[in-house]
């Protein structure tokens, strides 16, 4: 049974639409986690390395809120590339990204 050309778009809308609120929610509930670590960093400021150590829990704070905000801002893709390989690397990239703040 073939699948007409408009219910293939709102399939790829809600798709894309659930890939961007997993991607944004798993990173503000990593930006959630820093929070109290950076407390902890800020009490532990008083050293030169509790500085640096604050400013690396600053970055990763921004980053990840950056990726939130990205995520549901981005607009949608409008082409696609011929062949497998970018299918893999999409794929690969899209759910590597998990592990970065790790």
């Amino acid at each position: 049974m073939k699948v007409a050309e408009g219910e293939r778009g709102t399939a790829a809308k809600a798709l894309d639409g659930l890939a961007r609120c997993g991607l944004a929610l798993w990173f503000f509930a990593v930006a959630v986690v820093l929070v109290p670590q950076l407390r902890t960093a800020f009490a532990a400021a008083a050293s030169p390395l509790g500085v640096l150590g604050l400013f690396a829990k600053l970055a990763l704070f921004g980053f990840c809120l950056s990726v939130v905000a990205l995520a549901l801002t981005r607009p949608r893709p409008v082409a696609k590339s011929p062949g497998l390989r970018p299918r893999v690397e999409a794929t690969l990239g899209a759910f590597l990204v998990y592990a970065l703040p790790f």
